[in-house]
């Protein structure tokens, strides 16, 4: 019963980021005047769905706390549909990553820097499902590639976006790569034995669904680089919420 309740949350917030996606289309294609100016109240709508699913999604969470196991320090437990899902979230990653390094002209700027750190970052996904499929703790410094990476993607894209005085049509994106930061934050903590599963799950959730909605917006090389987080923290997120699958949260110290 309870499996099936877990997969019944997960077809539903599937659902969910679908319904974003069509909302973030509507507004892209009917929030804006023949000047390029948002119309009046466009946006609003989507701004509370999407508060209204965050807000559902932590409630969901937060009654995982009583779900405790015991951390050992290693990579999630192997399973295969996530597997697949998550090897190619990291190709999506890698796809990505080449595309913007030969897209970003010639000379070393921050952008091909940044195509290079996610080039290393897929491999480091592979490096992890290589760990879950043996059973072998993950190297920490493999967690901390992928976070490096999305805080030099953060930069880089905020850099562009922030030129764009109408927040309107950048602010899905800049969620979707906060909560895919900090999915990736808080899923580098089980690589350390100090993983927050309620935490980490809400965080693999908004990911999930602000990467959904912006994808949108269009762009080749974003939409890869992002629609491969949100297989990632995806799969993870399905590893985490399972009843009987994946870590919890760290036992609690006693006073």
């Amino acid at each position: 019963m309870r499996k099936m309740n877990e997969r019944n949350a997960a077809i539903a917030f599937a659902v969910m980021t679908a319904v974003g996606f069509l909302l973030r289309r509507l507004q892209l294609s009917d929030g804006y005047d023949i000047d390029g100016l948002p119309r009046p109240g466009a946006g609003i709508l989507l701004g509370l769905y999407a508060a209204a699913v965050a807000v559902l999604a932590f409630l969901y969470c937060a009654k995982m706390k009583n779900r405790n196991r015991a951390i050992d320090g290693k990579a999630f437990a192997f399973f295969m549909p996530t597997a697949c899902v998550s090897a190619v979230g990291a190709g999506l990653i890698l796809a990505g990553c080449v595309l913007s390094f030969f897209a970003s002209g010639s000379g070393f700027s921050l952008e091909k820097a940044t195509a290079i750190v996610g080039v290393v970052t897929a491999l480091c996904m592979v490096a992890s499902l290589s760990a879950q499929y043996k059973d072998k703790p993950l190297h920490p410094l493999a967690a901390m590639v992928p976070i490096i990476f999305c805080i030099m993607r953060l930069i880089g894209d905020f850099k562009k976006w922030s030129t764009d005085p109408i927040i309107l049509d950048y602010w899905v994106k800049l969620f979707a790569m906060l909560g895919i930061l900090l999915a990736f934050y808080s899923l580098g903590g089980f690589a350390l034995g100090k993983g927050k599963r309620s935490a980490t799950a809400f965080y693999c959730l908004l990911a999930v669904f602000f990467s959904g909605m912006c994808l949108a917006d269009g762009g080749a090389e974003f939409s890869l680089i992002v629609g491969g987080s949100m297989l990632w923290t995806g799969a993870c997120g399905w590893l985490l919420l399972r009843p009987d699958e994946g870590p919890s949260e760290a036992a609690e110290p006693e006073a």
